[in-house]
């Protein structure tokens, strides 16, 4: 099995980091105890956005890309690039 590359190695890192959030912050409590760590009120704070599972899926994908795919159709460099706009358009937006 080949080493990933970076971006797939940056998808991994992002993904692990969305998913920490995504559970830390679900907890009513533990987003309140945030908001007013930063010095706001949980009250006024509005309801908290699902996180796109469906572009995550596709991050995932090419995360994981390298292990389930033949050396001889992997994903070449380019591939990355479809990855990187998703995460830069889509997850963020």
């Amino acid at each position: 099995m080949e080493e990933k590359d970076f971006f797939q190695k940056l998808s991994g890192e992002m993904i692990d980091f969305f998913d920490w959030v995504g559970d830390t912050l679900g907890d009513p409590l533990a987003r309140d105890a945030v908001i007013r760590d930063l010095g706001g009120k949980p009250s006024n704070a509005p309801s908290p956005r699902p996180m796109p599972g469906d572009k995550l899926d596709a991050v995932k994908a090419y995360r994981d890309a390298w292990t389930r795919w033949p050396a001889r159709s992997r994903p070449g460099p380019t591939a990355s690039s479809p990855a990187r706009r998703t995460v830069a358009t889509r997850c963020w937006s």
